[in-house]
């Protein structure tokens, strides 16, 4: 991806998201539009768990390393 590509794709996903709302039922597709639409991962799904337990709370997303 070019940084014009980028930075397109930045501005985007901001007015997409800036226009949302709900922070604790949006979040996972937040996630996952940021890592496709931005980073360019094609399935992202693949590559980050929600809601991932730690003592006494949660994360609320924890994203793995790509190995491709």
């Amino acid at each position: 991806m070019s940084a014009f590509e980028r930075k397109s794709s930045v501005s985007k996903f901001v007015k997409k998201w800036s226009e949302r709302g709900y922070e604790k039922g949006e979040a996972q597709p937040f996630w996952l539009s940021l890592l496709r639409d931005v980073f360019n991962i094609a399935e992202p799904e693949n590559f980050i768990s929600f809601e991932v337990p730690i003592p006494h709370r949660f994360i609320d997303a924890q994203i793995y390393r790509r190995t491709d």
